[in-house]
């Protein structure tokens, strides 16, 4: 029976690769992401979309393609005004993904980044910059929803994720780190940003009333310094070859047909190869 390679549809991965394209090819031209006119920055985001999809799809793509191309279009042309209003409020970009990646080293590990766009403007004389990161997933999350998360208590596996009391407005329950993405990002850039640097997403969620830029308004530097203990302490822990995941491992599903209970009691790790004591 014959069968049909071309992509049936757009995975999540595939679908925000596309649209980081665009966004990234807008990033490069002043006339379009400095533009007054939200129509006509949304047409050219569509054009090169459709232009995209098909030079990776196929002049006849599947449906599934079809409708995932059909959504993102929706969801960048509402980005156009929100880009707009963005720029209008004196916001310029200075840096995108386009540009080398940067790094730093943490404890003799050297950490690298490829952030998606730097942005710059002037309040009362001074530099502020903001780091942004475009998130296309359906469900839009905060900045501070998707980086801080409940903790688990006595049982942390890891005592430097938790974030010290106070440092989280308005929480009434203990919190840790969950993700520590902008924070490394804030540290990737301040040698080059010497000024107030501020974090935020770029939401394009498949609910276009949730399409916009999303910053951390609560990000303080008291809270940066608890994000940068937590990565020194993971870093130490992954020099020392311990992978150990805080709570239940969520690939133990994926065992179950071949191995008997707990996969990580079942199976002998391996001798880390990079310790100096192996």
């Amino acid at each position: 029976e014959p069968q049909d390679d071309r992509e049936r549809e757009l995975d999540a991965l595939a679908f925000g690769t596309l649209i980081h394209a665009v966004l990234d090819q807008m990033a490069a031209d002043r006339s379009l992401w400095a533009c007054d006119d939200a129509e006509r920055l949304g047409r050219w985001m569509e054009d090169k979309l459709r232009e995209l999809m098909r030079a990776r799809y196929g002049a006849r793509p599947w449906l599934g393609v079809e409708l995932a191309v059909n959504s993102a279009v929706q969801r960048l042309k509402m980005f156009a005004e929100k880009q707009v209003a963005w720029h209008a409020d004196g916001w310029e970009i200075i840096q995108h993904e386009e540009h080398r990646g940067k790094h730093i080293e943490i404890n003799g590990v050297t950490v690298r980044g490829q952030i998606d766009r730097i942005d710059k403007r002037i309040e009362d004389g001074k530099a502020v910059y903001c780091i942004l990161d475009y998130k296309t997933s359906d469900k839009a999350k905060t900045p501070s929803e998707a980086h801080v998360g409940p903790s688990f208590g006595d049982n942390e596996f890891l005592a430097a994720a938790q974030i010290p009391k106070g440092l989280i407005a308005n929480s009434k329950t203990d919190k840790r780190w969950v993700d520590l993405q902008l924070p490394l990002y804030r540290e990737l850039a301040k040698q080059e940003c010497p000024g107030e640097i501020r974090l935020g997403y770029v939401s394009l969620s498949s609910a276009l009333g949730s399409v916009a830029f999303n910053l951390w308004d609560t990000y303080t530097d008291a809270l940066h310094a608890s994000a940068m203990t937590c990565v020194e302490a993971v870093v130490e822990r992954i020099k020392a070859g311990d992978f150990q995941q805080a709570g239940r491992p969520r690939f133990v599903a994926d065992f179950a047909g071949v191995l008997l209970g707990d996969a990580a009691k079942t199976i002998e790790p391996p001798t880390c190869p990079w310790r100096a004591d192996a």
